[in-house]
């Protein structure tokens, strides 16, 4: 793609594939974009992808999958038209420089500035794309991962009092299908696709099939507590949905992040973590609330004994300070102030005469 600039115009982007010429507009973004399209149609399905955008589009073409492309959109705006024989140490920088200063859209009109969370997924995918390419010998160079954000972990569960505050004004319906998570720190997405023939009581799990780590190959099991055994018994069936509202039809994430919201609870995974948090508290292990949570390793679980561990608790809690020996604020202000009350209070001095000079009677000489 080239860049014509032409005096008394703005400048424009052109393109030549297949032996033709085609004129892009002014925006950049959106040259871009046409751009790639253009040169994905221009490739045959065995030709070697030569840019960003057609190395994308190839990976894609292999592993589809909606929450990579997503991943992938930024680094295809940013450097999709970079030929991969081209790429320096320096267009992974840019492009996080480039990701700390993009605004992310909120819905009805807001953005705010991506968080370090998703600038770290977004460097990273992109990195991975590279790094497949010179696998695949259509690159020579792949870019070291540069310098990222560190993300700051912060308690992501409920506090209590907004915790009975949200579910004391909860439906039957509703409130059975968020009692379940909290007490078994189940996925949103894996209470609402529960159905009846995944529980076995006898053994006191849930298994199913299809769940959101289901590319591991493992089937993903809910662990029943006796709470939620006692939630299920109430309304137990013998096939389909395990939860129902009141008009009859499955829950939807959807519907129990807007359930959650009207009550204060902003993310609908703050009840799987209120879960946690309330397990490592207990003294779990993390390798047993890992196992707990369908978590394969402990990365994931160690946030939560990082924000706010026990054991350091207890520690401090059981510590003696430097301030053992001290004496006590109370003390030493009446001991202070006692002292300032044994002072003598000095001799007040004589107010200045308000007469002036001029007006004194003068002294009489002596005869």
């Amino acid at each position: 793609m080239q860049c014509v600039r032409k005096v008394g115009r703005k400048p424009y982007y052109r393109l030549r594939v297949g032996g033709k010429e085609y004129n892009l507009g002014t925006d950049r973004l959106e040259a871009h974009r046409r751009a790639s399209l253009l040169l994905k149609d221009a490739e045959a399905p065995d030709s070697v992808p030569t840019t960003v955008a057609g190395l994308i589009v190839r990976w894609l073409e292999l592993n589809p999958n909606k929450f990579v492309e997503d991943m992938l959109k930024p680094w295809a705006k940013f450097a999709g038209m970079e030929l991969l024989e081209d790429l320096s140490r320096n267009h992974l920088e840019n492009y996080t420089r480039h990701l700390l200063t993009r605004k992310a859209e909120q819905g009805k009109g807001r953005r705010r500035r991506l968080s370090a969370w998703s600038i770290q997924k977004f460097v990273r995918y992109a990195r991975k794309m590279l790094l497949w390419a010179v696998e695949q010998e259509w690159a020579v160079y792949c870019p070291p991962l540069p310098h990222l954000p560190t993300p700051v972990k912060q308690p992501r569960d409920v506090p209590p009092q907004l915790l009975e505050r949200a579910f004391s004004s909860l439906g039957c319906h509703a409130g059975r299908i968020l009692r379940f998570i909290l007490a078994t720190g189940a996925r949103p997405g894996e209470a609402c696709s529960l159905r009846w023939e995944h529980v076995d009581f006898e053994r006191e799990v849930c298994e199913l099939p299809a769940h959101k780590t289901a590319h591991y190959g493992r089937t993903r099991t809910i662990y029943l507590t006796p709470d939620a055994t006692e939630i299920l018994m109430q309304i137990r069936k013998d096939r389909g949905p395990v939860f129902l509202s009141n008009l009859e039809s499955p829950y939807t994430v959807d519907g129990l992040r807007s359930i959650l919201r009207r009550r204060g609870i902003n993310r609908t995974y703050a009840l799987r973590h209120t879960f946690a948090q309330h397990a490592l508290e207990q003294g779990v292990p993390l390798e047993d609330v890992a196992k707990l949570l369908g978590h394969t390793g402990l990365g994931v679980v160690q946030t939560y004994a990082q924000v706010r561990d026990p054991r350091a608790r207890k520690v401090a809690s059981s510590l003696t300070s430097p301030l053992r020996g001290l004496p006590r604020i109370d003390e030493h202000s009446k001991t202070t102030s006692g002292e300032a009350s044994a002072e003598p209070n000095p001799t007040p001095t004589p107010p200045p005469s308000t007469e002036s000079s001029a007006t004194k009677t003068p002294k009489r000489k002596r005869a």
